[in-house]
């Protein structure tokens, strides 16, 4: 048994391919090809399985083999602070960073004249 259909086996509780089917909304000849051929489907259903499902969508690419722990660690600097942890004058520098030249010159005189600091927003959000 694969260990995608044992993945199967245990999030839908056992329950029978047809069933399966119908809560990931594709053709029961499509689950039945997972148990007897062992093989873990595309990306993309795999993703539908794990909404309809509810369950982390990293986890069942995880299983399926479409992602390994080189493709999660190489993803995002363990270095690099979350929106929530940066003061306003690094998100502000972020947005610059992502704005396309074009746009950067539509809206450039805002962001170039801000100054977070001087305003006294220049710290981490704390939330509500």
């Amino acid at each position: 048994m694969s260990t995608w259909w044992q993945y199967v086996s245990r999030v839908s509780h056992g329950a029978e391919q047809k069933s399966i089917a119908a809560v990931v909304e594709i053709d029961q000849s499509s689950v039945s090809r997972w148990k007897r051929e062992g093989k873990a489907p595309s990306a993309e259903t795999v993703i539908k399985f794990a909404r309809a499902y509810g369950e982390p969508v990293v986890t069942a690419l995880i299983v399926a083999g479409h992602l390994d722990q080189a493709d999660l660690d190489a993803d995002e600097p363990a270095d690099r602070p979350t929106v929530a942890e940066m003061t306003a004058d690094e998100l502000l520098r972020e947005i610059r960073r992502r704005i396309p030249e074009e746009v950067d010159d539509d809206v450039g005189i805002f962001l170039g004249e801000f100054d977070a600091t001087r305003h006294g927003l220049n710290q981490p959000y704390k939330g509500a």
